[in-house]
């Protein structure tokens, strides 16, 4: 069993689905779609990957997006 410390430490990290699906605005669907390609991406570079989730600074670098600290804990 994850303790909520745990959890809290991945969500600094680490974007989840749902934070993909508020930040772009997209279904569920579209948002594991990136995902997958993105952890794909990472994959061919030689980096470990967490299924379902993207870490935030590759996800800003891919969307060209700038969110501060406290905008992705907010997601």
């Amino acid at each position: 069993m994850r303790d909520a410390n745990e959890t809290e430490k991945s969500r600094k990290y680490y974007a989840t689905v749902k934070d993909v699906q508020e930040i772009i605005g997209c279904g569920r669907t579209t948002a594991t779609d990136i995902i997958r390609k993105m952890n794909k991406e990472l994959e061919k570079q030689g980096k470990w990957t967490v299924a379902g989730k993207i870490p935030w600074a590759y996800l800003k670098d891919r969307l060209g997006i700038e969110l501060e600290a406290t905008e992705m804990e907010a997601v």
